[in-house]
């Protein structure tokens, strides 16, 4: 082999890791994208009350529902 030749090889190596390099810097960029949208979300132990507070309210109702179903059921027969 020539010295040419094998500069003309390194060469060729050399643009292509470059482009290489080109690539990982919009995996980088997308990346920092990703973790910016994901930090808008709600996190688990932020979350925690809010979730105590609507299934507290959902018991609640689901109770007087069920409250009242039994009543109509068991006082209405005896009122007659």
């Amino acid at each position: 082999m020539k010295l040419e030749d094998i500069a003309k090889q390194l060469g060729s190596i050399e643009a292509k890791l470059d482009g290489q390099d080109k690539r990982f810097d919009g995996v980088d960029d997308r990346l920092d994208g990703l973790h910016n949208k994901f930090s808008d979300y709600v996190h688990k132990h932020q979350f925690q009350p809010v979730k105590l507070l609507v299934y507290g309210f959902a018991g609640l109702i689901f109770s007087t529902v069920i409250l009242a179903i039994l009543a109509l059921v068991i006082i209405k027969p005896f009122s007659l």
